[in-house]
């Protein structure tokens, strides 16, 4: 017989919801929150990415649609990490939003950082993330800076990363 457990914390970082109150909130209203590509984000223009259904192309998107995390980085707080803030800013979001929800969900446990019985639970589903594109146009490109700011190579593993149990 496993022993039981209590969830004493929990935050999370979605498309359109930053906690989990707007989270159940879009859940009740039976809110759609996959969209068009917003402007600027793959750094070329939509329509010239997209397969024309009548010749496809390997290196084209069949989709602009997804699920856009946004306003994040206005509710992030990169202080009391133990890293260097400026390090800590060349990581892509991916592993803000891991570090974000774990505090947020940490601080509602309000227990002992001694304490052996607390665990936690972090799943992330990522797609190529922003980090991961400019990652990846920097060496396409064979440019050091691809949007006109230094591409950390951490960045290229993390679709799907960090996770853990």
């Amino acid at each position: 017989m496993k022993e039981p457990i209590a969830i004493v914390g929990r935050a999370c970082v979605l498309p359109g919801a930053l906690t989990p109150e707007a989270l159940a909130t879009l859940v009740s209203e039976r809110r759609d929150l996959v969209r068009a590509v917003p402007p600027g984000r793959w750094g070329i223009a939509p329509e010239a990415a997209m397969c024309d259904p009548n010749s496809p192309r390997p290196d084209r998107a069949w989709s602009d649609r997804g699920g856009y995390v946004e306003g994040f980085e206005r509710t992030f707080d990169a202080s009391g990490f133990g890293v260097p803030q400026a390090e800590l800013a060349t990581l892509d979001p991916v592993f803000h939003w891991v570090l974000h929800t774990a505090r947020e969900a940490l601080s509602q446990a309000k227990r002992s950082r001694s304490d052996a019985r607390i665990g936690a639970v972090v799943g992330n589903l990522s797609f190529p993330s922003r980090g991961m594109a400019d990652f990846a146009a920097s060496v396409w490109l064979k440019e050091a800076d691809a949007r006109s700011r230094k591409v950390d190579p951490r960045n290229r593993f993390h679709s799907g990363l960090p996770a853990l149990l």
